[in-house]
């Protein structure tokens, strides 16, 4: 334990107009499906993106424009969790390949052709609210260790999960069910997405 540490950031200057820097940063999700859109607030120009991380139950990643001259901006990205503060040096290092993979995404974003960005904006829209698609490792080791509570179900976007909590996991033969076949590849999420 090292204590709190404070949220990883990150600026860096680009010789872009901000307004395109902002509708680039739009397409994050599209070309990273890790990183699911959460909010923006277009006065201060900031977005806000959250991803899955199995210790921390995931983080944030805010990233803020804004404009140096007519053809220059800066950019900011800080990572936080979404629960707690960040207290182990391997937690900040894997906030700080966020940073840079969000850093490579942006790069991608500013380069997307008219013809990408059409196919982007004609994909069916996510809701913030549609559950994100949870990765195969992480519910495994979830199933494993909880699956007797229901938390991998719940995590999935199932409604029944609290079955599971009431039954202890149907006595332990419903959560090994379960866990051979989010192992084996049978189960998917509610919606029939499968595990990444």
């Amino acid at each position: 334990m090292l204590g709190a540490i404070p949220n990883p950031k990150k600026s860096f200057e680009l010789d872009f107009d901000s307004q395109k820097i902002l509708n680039s940063i739009r397409f994050i999700p599209n070309i990273n499906s890790k990183y699911r859109f959460n909010s923006k607030n277009d006065l201060l120009k900031t977005f806000r993106f959250e991803a899955l991380e199995f210790l921390s139950l995931g983080i944030y990643a805010d990233i803020s424009v804004s404009t140096l001259t007519e053809n220059k901006c800066k950019i900011e990205i800080e990572i936080s969790r979404k629960i707690g503060a960040f207290d182990q040096a391997h937690e900040v290092a894997k906030a700080n390949e966020h940073i840079s993979v969000l850093a490579t995404i942006i790069g991608n974003c500013i380069q997307l052709t008219p013809e990408q960005i059409h196919a982007f904006e004609n994909q069916p829209e996510i809701l913030p609210s549609e559950k994100p698609t949870q990765m195969k490792s992480t519910m495994i080791l979830v199933s494993f260790f909880l699956g007797g509570l229901g938390i991998h179900r719940l995590m999935m976007g199932y409604s029944n999960w609290w079955l599971m909590l009431l039954t202890m996991g149907g006595c332990g033969i419903w959560s090994l069910i379960d866990f051979i076949r989010i192992v084996t590849g049978g189960m998917k999420m509610a919606d029939g997405r499968e595990l990444v």
